[in-house]
């Protein structure tokens, strides 16, 4: 098989949505002690989910239905793809201050662990509405962004960011904490930064309202993304090693 075929397209089940800021408007990662970033500005969404969520993913398959599937299989798939017979635990670990640590780029992110690492550092959590789920972050380029709709009288609504009123109900909808479904491109890839399995986002869809995080109006700060900083790129998750 050859690096190309290392893909998959998904359809996730009913999520809940983290920061939701840079969905609505692209944004660059700013490392922490830096007042500007070199980085393309990009869309971001945290997606929220419980360990049976992770087995409720849906995959076109060959006769054109869609299949049950677990999301961590399907990054494992592409991970022996692109990289056949390497040690996932090598291929995804990253070098911090010295230390190796075992699938720091892995996409599934343990929220029980990075409460761990929050807490470690002695900060503030943000993060206690990742307490006993996961966390998968996809993201979409400055020029590519996301589709967005919500159902209505059983048809589905298409949304634009370039109508006043279409952005009206965006905001009203698309709020940290309320639930979605979305459309994802999976790529494993080797870049510069790391390997990867990249989640693309091709089209999030409102489906409920639920209880806010954060707490405040709907830009709440994402640390990292422009007017915050933060030790982690926060498109990129944070540190797990307990999740392949």
């Amino acid at each position: 098989m050859t690096a190309v075929e290392a893909k998959a397209q998904l359809i996730t089940p009913v999520f809940r949505m983290g920061y939701t800021d840079q969905l609505i408007t692209a944004k660059a990662y700013i490392p922490k002690g830096q007042t500007k970033s070199n980085a393309a500005p990009k869309f971001s969404l945290p997606m929220i989910f419980t360990e049976e969520d992770l087995a409720k993913f849906r995959q076109p398959a060959d006769d054109g239905s869609l299949e049950l599937v677990n999301v961590r299989d399907v990054c494992k798939k592409l991970t022996a793809i692109k990289w056949p017979g390497k040690d996932p635990k090598v291929i995804f670990s990253k070098n911090v201050e010295g230390e190796d640590i075992p699938l720091y780029n892995w996409p599934i992110k343990n929220g029980n662990k990075m409460l761990e690492a929050n807490a470690k550092k002695e900060k503030p959590s943000k993060l206690d509405h990742l307490k006993d789920c996961f966390q998968i972050t996809a993201t979409s380029n400055e020029d590519k962004p996301p589709k967005l709709s919500y159902i209505e009288a059983g048809s589905r609504r298409m949304l634009s960011r370039d109508n006043p009123d279409d952005m009206k109900v965006i905001k009203r909808l698309f709020l940290s904490g309320y639930y979605a479904i979305a459309e994802l491109s999976l790529l494993a890839q080797s870049t510069p930064m790391g390997n990867f399995v990249t989640f693309y986002l091709n089209h999030v869809q409102f489906r409920k309202e639920g209880e806010r995080i954060g707490g405040g109006g709907l830009m709440e700060r994402f640390e990292g993304v422009l007017g915050g900083e933060a030790d982690l790129d926060p498109t990129a998750g944070a540190i797990d090693d307990e999740t392949y």
